[in-house]
């Protein structure tokens, strides 16, 4: 499984990346000018805290774009406390969107469902 994941929380990615993988996944770390949208990856997660609403609404329409109806998963979390931030991902068009509390407890099943 290839996965793209907006991020710049070191401490976090530390935590993640074993478990993903674990589940055979393998887990990128692109800039915003770094993707390769000539190979679709099973799963993207967005980082709000990392992710402005103007890359998000980019990135989506970008992906819509290319995929149409055929996206791959699409997750972008943040902290619950930022209900704009979640509100501003689901607006951009982000099929899930949760808080960072939900991520944090069951990341591994992303991996393992995508």
């Amino acid at each position: 499984m290839n996965c793209l994941y907006f991020t710049s929380d070191l401490m976090f990615t530390s935590r993640v990346k074993p478990v993903a993988q674990e589940m055979g996944a393998l887990l990128k770390f692109p800039g915003f000018e770094q993707i390769d949208f000539d190979s679709k990856p099973d799963l993207v997660i967005f980082d709000l805290e990392f992710v402005g609403k103007e890359e998000l609404k980019g990135l989506m329409e970008k992906f819509v774009s290319l995929w149409g109806n055929d996206l791959p998963r699409i997750i972008a979390y943040g902290p619950h406390v930022k209900e704009a931030r979640l509100q501003n991902a689901r607006d951009c068009g982000v099929p899930e969107v949760i808080t960072r509390g939900q991520f944090n407890k069951g990341f591994a099943a992303y991996f393992a469902n995508a």
